[in-house]
């Protein structure tokens, strides 16, 4: 709690993530490692004097050199290439001043502020001014010790130079000393060796499973129905503040960056029940302002006060099996809207698109339109589609269901389709694994940073493929514990590994 009392709010230092009622010192979110200590500090700080002062100098800085540059040029008329190039130095760290300035007062609450563009614009013009700063300087430069006029000024080297390029410079210092205060560190990116022992107690044994399991079962398409009720999820003046202050902020990062952000019109998955025969889900509207602010976000501050209060977008993720027996995934890029740099399953969020004439929503069709989006692959070479299961990332509660795919194309030829370059493509690269017992474990131990639903892809389909057994033991390997799961008794999903510490 802050001084008056009012909920601490904990964000990553990278992406903003809300960290409140978190315990790991790695964001869930984008991978990145963080201080918690020296957050909690921060957040219950107050940066308004700290964003005023700062802003304030910068503009002040920024007035008194652009006025002691028109002083300057107005007393020389013959001005030389290298009174120039100070005066397009001075002239840089001046409009950097003003930029800054700017940006700290007008951008938003928070502070110091999030890295982005404008950042590296600014490092840029610091750059710049001090470039120019030593130009400028030049004339004044003797190497020898004979003794020189420059402009009716004796002048003997060394010594003059350096004060010379100093008086240039001090705007370029000022602006990398004051962008310095004005944005926050850089923070060390988690490696696979650190997401691997992040979560492990002393014993170096993993305390926790990243996702958990609403169902896991094969399914064909004629077992999977649905009622849509079309109410709105409940809510509460703070959560929607909370939604339209995420939204706002998110918007804001994502015009300084090439993140592509727009609100558009999803599907709430309210209820998920699952039977031996039917997986039933009662669907109902949402939409990814809505998702983003609470879900993605919000997830844990929204769902302590209520879980009905969360978006819950249904998701879907497909796990690809290609000809020549590769297991296929691939790594988002920085446009997507989040999980980017993350290995995932293709998929996305079920949209309007997918509703037929009836009404109903078709979600084998959704998870195949995903496929030829994402991996150029048409329904005609799928020769396989089934669902294996529903789970939920353990950080954002989304559920996302899961389907296991075999298409007709092979390893070399998913690559030759693959243009990283093509428009409106969200990967870097496809990564593949053998699908294979024996490559599965170690693949998810060196892949990250993964997506908790890819894990949980990888895990099921090993379990549908290689047994209870293979399952329970990657997991104990993984976690030390088997996910947590709201199978129904029936379903019969009765261990049958015992724990490490049994053995």
């Amino acid at each position: 709690m802050s001084d008056d009392g009012d909920p601490v709010e904990i964000l990553c230092p990278e992406c903003d993530y809300n960290l409140h009622a978190l315990t790991s010192e790695r964001c869930p979110w984008c991978g990145w490692e963080i201080d918690v200590d020296v957050l909690i500090e921060d957040a219950r700080s107050n940066p308004t004097a700290r964003r005023i002062s700062a802003g304030l100098t910068a503009l002040l800085v920024g007035g008194l050199t652009i006025a002691a540059l028109v002083a300057l040029i107005l007393r020389s008329r013959d001005l030389t290439l290298f009174d120039a190039a100070a005066v397009l130095g001075v002239g840089t760290g001046a409009l950097g001043h003003f930029v800054l300035g700017a940006s700290v007062l007008f951008y938003g609450r928070r502070f110091p502020l999030r890295r982005s563009l404008c950042a590296d614009l600014l490092l840029v013009c610091g750059g710049l001014s001090l470039a120019g700063a030593g130009i400028g300087a030049i004339q004044v430069w003797d190497a020898a010790p004979t003794e020189r006029v420059v402009r009716g000024v004796q002048v003997n080297g060394i010594f003059e130079f350096g004060i010379t390029a100093l008086v240039y410079a001090l705007p370029g210092l000022s602006l990398l000393a004051l962008r310095a205060v004005s944005y926050r560190h850089a923070a060390r990116k988690a490696s696979p060796s650190r997401k691997q022992t992040e979560t492990r107690g002393p014993s170096g044994v993993p305390t926790s499973a990243s996702f958990s399991i609403d169902a896991m079962q094969n399914f064909d398409a004629s077992e999977i129905t649905q009622a849509w009720h079309g109410l709105n999820r409940p809510t509460s003046p703070a959560v929607e503040r909370i939604i339209r202050e995420t939204w706002e902020t998110q918007k804001a990062l994502a015009e300084q960056t090439t993140v592509v952000l727009f609100n558009d019109d999803l599907v709430r998955a309210s209820r998920i029940t699952c039977t031996k025969t039917k997986l039933h889900f009662e669907l109902g509207p949402t939409c990814f302002r809505d998702f983003l602010g609470t879900n993605l976000f919000n997830a844990q501050q929204v769902a302590k006060d209520d879980l009905g209060y969360l978006a819950d977008a249904l998701g879907i993720s497909s796990i690809v099996v290609t000809a020549d027996g590769f297991i296929a995934l691939g790594r988002r890029n920085d446009s997507v809207a989040y999980h980017g740099g993350f290995l995932h399953m293709f998929g996305g969020l079920v949209d309007q698109s997918d509703r037929d004439d009836q009404g109903s929503y078709d979600l084998f069709g959704a998870a195949i339109r995903e496929l030829h989006e994402e991996l150029t692959v048409s329904d005609r070479e799928i020769s396989k589609i089934v669902v294996i299961g529903v789970v939920r990332d353990q950080s954002i509660l989304q559920p996302e269901l899961l389907f296991d795919v075999t298409i007709g194309a092979t390893k070399a030829e998913v690559l030759e389709r693959f243009d990283p370059l093509a428009k409106d493509q969200e990967h870097t690269a496809i990564e593949f694994v053998h699908n294979d017992p024996d490559a599965v474990l170690p693949f998810l131990r060196r892949a990250a940073p993964i997506a908790a639903v890819a894990e949980a892809g990888l895990l099921i389909h090993g379990r549908n493929h290689w047994g209870q057994s293979w399952y329970e033991q990657a997991c104990y390997v993984l976690y030390g514990e088997l996910p947590a799961t709201s199978l129904s008794p029936h379903m019969g999903f009765a261990s049958t590994v015992p724990r490490p510490e049994d053995a």
